[in-house]
């Protein structure tokens, strides 16, 4: 057995995985913490990151998005993409700061998370709460095309992973 699909295993089983069993592993009630677990202050301050990437898309800039930059851009849905979101409480406190500093920003922001974890996928609209109109979808997978931003906060960590030996600088 590789050491990727022992993660896999060990991460993401359906029934023992360490991941898959939980709607949440981080928090006071959890196994580690993140900078999530801290407050809503990490959603704050990605907001603000993401109000400003929104503009650059919606001025064209840096942009291949047919139409960019122009007014019909008003009305066309914003998508925000988390990977591995959990249940889904980072899009949750960035969708709460965006609602308080820009409510047109709010508006046309639409929501799809994505995450292994059925248990988790069950718990995002109830965390979401009175945010859960914003949601669109939530699935195992990432949608197939969007035009949008993409998140994925301590995913990476998590994702299974093959080794690497290296011997006499020549990778195995």
């Amino acid at each position: 057995m590789t050491v990727a699909a022992f993660m896999d295993l060990a991460l993401y089983d359906p029934q023992f995985g360490y991941y898959a069993r939980a709607p949440q592993r981080s928090g006071r009630a959890g196994d580690f913490f993140t900078s999530v677990d801290v407050g809503p202050l990490f959603g704050e301050l990605l907001a603000v990151q993401l109000a400003e990437m929104f503009g650059l898309l919606e001025k064209g800039e840096g942009s291949h998005f047919p139409g960019a930059g122009t007014p019909e851009n008003d009305a066309r849905p914003l998508f925000l993409v988390e990977a591995g979101a959990g249940n889904g409480r980072l899009s949750a406190d960035i969708l709460r700061a965006t609602r308080t500093r820009d409510r047109a920003l709010y508006d046309r922001v639409r929501l799809h998370l994505t995450d292994a974890s059925p248990v988790a996928r069950r718990a995002q609209p109830q965390t979401l709460g009175d945010l859960s109109d914003r949601l669109v979808s939530s699935s195992d997978t990432l949608p197939q095309s969007f035009e949008g931003i993409l998140i994925a906060n301590e995913l990476l960590d998590a994702l299974p992973t093959h080794q690497v030996v290296m011997t006499d600088g020549q990778a195995l």
